[in-house]
């Protein structure tokens, strides 16, 4: 201890984010006089629990643990941020006012930014387009509006409001089943198959077609808003002569109907995205159209996002539970950490199914610098380590990146200081700044 009101956090092995843990980036550190005894109750109750196998009573305990503080019907009991809740209504509001304790006070002092914010939940779109247009709100959250709704919003501005297409760090992409008796005997398990499949698409079509351009072709995993985003990684722009040359040198060879086959094994792959999301959907039969230019043969298999994402099918691929799964990864451009494709976090039996490289993939030098970049505290020796991994990652294509979204959302002028970055989806990292103009509210961040 180094005072009363501090105390130190030692990581060993050293920890590259232990910043993370700060208050400023909201640190975990909980008041004792308030949760302490709720907390030994629960680790009491867990602590002779495995994870791998007790994972219902651990998660029972844990909703126990929060249920004491905090509910979907009630207004939490512990606050640390610069708002407190102090009105809910289920389904309709939720009313913030400002905190008194908080630790950060905004410039010129907290009298002068936003007292109260009211959420309004409008789960109807077009309602909540009607809203804007109408000026009944001022801001929407990144979790809104569609994205062609935003495009057209854009379109009304006249200075009632602006439109904002953020850069995202979400990244859409299809995961390739790598192992297993079915990837195997469909190819799957072939670098030179999952090339051709990129090769096969025209994602800056696609991307043009239903987006405008607004939302940038992936190159790998690591966002381009990223100090680690490697530049020059290896392409696959549309090339259907190409695909077809390394289906052929993978021994795949279109048959009468055009559809490629090898060994009497037809190339027909399952392709499942989450059910009832018109915009993959819709990407699913561009790309369908597209493959079956180069032999591929597609079939639509889609799920609810409650049963593609469990443990009985996500984490299934090597049992043949899909061929190609199309889904987002959303992670922090700021602490970029590559987990995702080591090799220790393929699901299986041991980590309960728990892991997320859900292609199964696995590469011993990637997980070589993979291990080395986690200790790496260098910017620049740890972006050529990731420089590295990037290129690996391209030449094996364990999954066909496709777009980063951008995160559209609105507000009228004036309000300052309500900005989003590339992965919070939220308004600033410090709510306690934002307010309006007009009131003498100091303009610190504005949106790129």
């Amino acid at each position: 201890m180094q005072g009363a009101n501090t105390f130190t956090i030692t990581f060993e092995p050293p920890y590259l984010f232990a910043d993370s843990f700060s208050p400023n980036n909201g640190g975990a550190a909980a008041p004792a006089h308030v949760m302490q005894a709720a907390w030994n109750a629960f680790d009491a109750a867990t602590k002779t629990l495995d994870p791998a196998k007790d994972a219902k009573p651990i998660n029972d305990e844990w909703n126990k643990f929060l249920a004491q503080f905090t509910t979907a019907r009630g207004l939490p009991k512990v606050v640390s941020g610069a708002f407190k809740p102090t009105s809910w209504r289920s389904g309709n509001s939720l009313v913030m006012t400002r905190n008194p304790n908080y630790w950060l006070a905004p410039k010129g002092g907290a009298d002068k930014y936003l007292q109260t914010v009211q959420y309004r939940f409008i789960t109807d779109t077009n309602t909540l387009k009607v809203n804007v247009l109408s000026g009944q709100v001022d801001a929407l959250s990144g979790v809104s509006l569609t994205f062609d709704q935003a495009l057209d919003l854009q379109k009304s501005e006249r200075g009632k409001y602006k439109v904002y297409f953020v850069p995202g760090a979400t990244w859409e992409h299809i995961d390739i089943a790598n192992t297993g008796a079915r990837a195997k005997s469909l190819g799957l398990d072939d670098p030179r198959v999952r090339q051709a499949l990129l090769l096969g698409i025209d994602r800056a079509a696609l991307t043009k077609a239903l987006f405008q351009g607004k939302q940038a072709v992936a190159g790998s995993w690591v966002s381009p808003v990223g100090e680690l985003y490697k530049k020059d990684i290896k392409g696959y722009a549309f090339d259907a002569a190409k695909a077809k040359e390394l289906f052929a040198a993978a021994g795949w060879k279109p048959g009468a109907d055009g559809i490629l086959a090898k060994n009497g094994t037809k190339m027909t792959l399952n392709f499942t995205t989450t059910a009832g999301n018109a915009v993959r959907e819709r990407v699913q039969q561009i790309l369908q159209a597209q493959w079956k230019q180069v032999g591929v043969d597609v079939k639509i298999q889609n799920f609810p996002a409650t049963v593609v994402f469990s443990n009985d099918f996500a984490a299934r691929s090597s049992e043949g539970k899909w061929d190609m799964f199309m889904y987002a990864w959303t992670n922090d451009p700021s602490q970029e950490r590559g987990d995702l494709w080591a090799s220790e976090n393929i699901p299986a039996q041991a980590n309960g199914f728990a892991g997320q490289n859900y292609p199964n993939y696995k590469n011993a030098e990637y997980d070589k610098l993979w291990t080395q970049a986690k200790t790496e505290f260098d910017l620049a020796a740890r972006a050529k380590l990731f420089a590295k991994m990037q290129d690996i990652w391209a030449g094996d294509l364990p999954a066909l990146p496709l777009y980063f979204r951008v995160n559209p959302y609105t507000k009228v002028p004036g309000l300052v200081n309500y900005t989003y970055s590339a992965f919070t989806l939220y308004p600033s990292w410090n709510a306690a700044q934002i307010g309006w103009a007009s009131r003498g509210a100091a303009e610190t961040y504005t949106q790129k």
